[in-house]
């Protein structure tokens, strides 16, 4: 049973039992459900405009089928393929693609202590390898489908969900790569532009409280506005200063008189 009963946005620890394999089975198949739905059909979209853009710069397909395994971010992904093609130094492509994935620190910590197992029959090292797909929307899915969801089918769900969505973003990233040639640049560009859009159609769908509204619009506006000042840090910056703005709003409000 779940011995965590914390709320699931605040960031507090849950350890909970190894789970059984009944328990990995259903959670591993309902993720692997949910990628196949609409998160798998804008993923497949936008790495056929990965792999078209990765034909354009000139790298190999190889090279871009790792980076969507490995790397797993398609923001990092394209920024690394502009740093490529401007010959950019390894140091500065290096630091691009880190600012790019920074998002992913407080993603991970938000969701990674609701994965871990307790005991040593195994739990822990799935929660570990589940969060190597955490990423912009199985975060949302996550953030919407973990309070209703057994704690030990979790971290399976995480993992169902990333292995079907890798596999279809490879072969879309091959179809794109093979085929960039039937591909208009500016199709290939909204392609890519297509699963951030999803993103905020999600946190949008998610938002049930004041302070989750305040937050969502400081950060859209912080962001865009940081952004003219700075590419490298607007999304940190951005997701700081409008959390912060947010959280400081949010306490300014309640402590105003009925």
């Amino acid at each position: 049973s779940d011995v965590c009963s914390s709320d699931l946005r605040g960031g507090s620890e849950c350890v909970v039992p190894a789970t059984s394999t009944s328990d990995f089975r259903l959670g591993f198949v309902q993720g692997a459900r949910e990628a196949c739905g609409v998160p798998g059909l804008l993923m497949s979209a936008g790495f056929i405009g990965f792999g078209s853009m990765a034909s354009d710069a000139g790298a190999t397909f190889v090279f871009a089928a790792l980076a969507t395994i490995l790397m797993w971010a398609l923001p990092g992904q394209v920024v690394m393929l502009d740093m490529m093609t401007v010959k950019a130094t390894l140091f500065a492509t290096l630091l691009a693609v880190f600012f790019s994935a920074v998002r992913f620190l407080p993603m991970t910590v938000t969701l990674g202590p609701q994965m871990r197992m307790a005991g040593n029959s195994g739990g822990g090292w799935r929660a570990y390898l589940a969060v190597q797909w955490v990423a912009t929307t199985s975060w949302a899915l996550a953030m919407q489908r973990y309070p209703n969801m057994p704690a030990a089918q979790r971290a399976p769900w995480m993992m169902g969900f990333g292995v079907v969505c890798t596999l279809v973003a490879v072969v879309c990233c091959a179809i794109g790569y093979f085929g960039a040639d039937n591909f208009p640049r500016a199709i290939r560009i909204g392609l890519i532009f297509l699963m951030p859009a999803f993103f905020v159609i999600l946190l949008a769908g998610d938002v049930r409280t004041r302070a989750m509204a305040a937050s969502l619009v400081c950060g859209a506006i912080a962001g865009p506005a940081l952004y003219l000042w700075s590419r490298e840090w607007s999304v940190v910056l951005g997701g700081l200063i409008g959390g912060t703005v947010a959280y400081a709003a949010q306490k300014f409000w309640k402590g105003l008189p009925a």
